[in-house]
């Protein structure tokens, strides 16, 4: 389905947002970048809404507004109004300490609020983070477990000290909001928010005494790693937020919010307003000086999605992803410039050559920025393939370099665009020239 409104647009090709938009997302699709759904709608009306690519490889079935995704971490702004819903009702407040909720609750959380949990002040560690959950987040039984061994680890600073992003914060919220209302998370999200709204497509994954929920409608998640595009591995659908929707359903939830059918004006202040990190009540929320937006991403093999309001335009995009290394955080930004008539750029179409991979081995290294020290690129080497990662640290995600040429390589998540190594007077790879989001840039090569 592609909707188009028809409101007045200044340029030299088409006049209506709609079919710019479009043409992005198209482009984006040709170039392998993305399939899956968007929604683009303002004050109320769809600028545009459509599916891309397919939804299912196998079956050839195309995705469409109306196919279902796991929406990931974008299930915290769900978590987030149910606990400000409760609290205005009184059967919480956000002041409460966790341990009011838990049987079992370690001696050193006993500082640890319900604000704490929202804003990932607390101090608890990420689920995300324990040793060994890439081999154990397919289990049922790895979430639970966690929790378990996380009760029994030290916490990583003073709750409220500091922010550091906090899925156990989340998952721990939950259990909260069961044990204030006597009923499960799926029957408070149904009743306070999904029927109201009209959310159908719209629903927990996991019910008690069934183990693997099929849910009609939903998209297969996929990958690109190295390429070609391969089944996504599998997790535990609880190992993300939870949730799975449409786009078309989280064009409603994000009508009720602008529209304050979900939560009241104060409410909503409160979870718009950012504490630390720029993160409120389950949303970032846009730095000083840029237009006011609040977002959530949403990524889990499989699955990529960026979700963002804009309280002060009116303004709704939803950017969805069977294919989990989609640039979705990108792909909402450049929908945004189109929607404000701001410059952008068509996403490029990358195709990838052969080379003699013994090119690579001068390659690997680290290299720092000229104009900034703080920003490092490392490059690795993994049999024939190169792998970039940003930063130092060493849990950063690891992104695949795709030759282009010889010297020249591209990444298809749209974090580093094209890298080119230059070769000083004794040909010694000395130079990398990046360009990415953040710019264009001079690396030059530390170790």
């Amino acid at each position: 389905m592609l909707v188009i409104s028809a409101p007045s647009w200044c340029a030299t090709r088409s006049q209506q947002p709609a079919v710019r938009i479009d043409e992005y997302m198209t482009a984006a699709t040709n170039a392998g970048l993305f399939m899956g759904s968007v929604v683009v709608a303002k004050d109320g009306q769809a600028i545009l809404s459509k599916g891309y690519a397919m939804a299912n490889l196998e079956h050839h079935v195309a995705n469409s507004p109306e196919t279902k995704f796991d929406i990931g971490s974008v299930s915290k702004t769900f978590t987030a109004a149910l606990v400000l819903r409760l609290q205005e009702k009184g059967a919480l407040s956000v002041e409460d300490r966790l341990c009011n909720y838990l049987d079992d609750c370690p001696d050193f959380w006993r500082e640890i609020t319900l604000h704490h949990l929202l804003t990932h002040t607390s101090g608890i560690t990420d689920y995300t983070e324990l040793p060994g959950q890439f081999e154990e987040r397919a289990l049922a039984s790895f979430i639970p477990g966690a929790l378990t061994r996380i009760k029994k680890m030290p916490l990583q600073f003073a709750p409220g000290e500091k922010y550091s992003y906090s899925n156990t914060g989340y998952k721990l919220l939950n259990k909260v909001i069961e044990v204030a209302t006597g009923r499960s998370l799926e029957a408070v999200l149904q009743e306070t928010i999904l029927n109201p709204l009209g959310m159908q497509n719209t629903g927990v994954f996991e019910k008690s005494g069934i183990r693997h929920l099929i849910i009609d409608g939903r998209a297969a998640g996929y990958t690109d790693g190295v390429g070609p595009l391969e089944n996504a591995p599998w997790v535990y659908p609880t190992y993300g937020g939870g949730l799975y929707s449409t786009v078309e359903d989280m064009r409603r939830w994000g009508e009720g919010l602008l529209k304050g059918k979900v939560l009241s004006d104060e409410a909503r202040k409160r979870a718009w307003t950012p504490i630390k990190g720029n993160y409120g009540y389950g949303w970032f929320v846009s730095g000083p000086g840029k237009r006011k937006s609040v977002l959530h991403g949403g990524n889990i093999p499989g699955f990529a999605v960026t979700y963002a309001l804009y309280p002060d335009d009116g303004l709704l995009i939803c950017v969805a992803s069977n294919l989990d290394t989609a640039p979705t955080g990108r792909i909402h930004e450049d929908l945004a410039k189109i929607v404000f008539g701001q410059p952008y750029q068509l996403p490029p179409k990358w195709t990838a050559v052969r080379v003699n991979p013994a090119l690579y081995a001068a390659y690997v290294g680290r290299y720092r920025k000229t104009d900034d020290s703080r920003f490092v690129i490392t490059i690795t080497l993994d049999g024939n393939q190169l792998w970039n990662r940003l930063g130092d640290d060493p849990g950063a995600a690891m992104m695949v370099l795709r030759p282009l040429s010889d010297s020249t390589v591209f990444n298809k998540m749209f974090v580093l665009y094209e890298a080119t190594f230059v070769r000083d007077a004794t040909g010694v790879v000395s130079t990398l020239l990046a360009t990415g989001p953040w710019g264009q840039g001079e690396f030059k090569r530390i170790h």
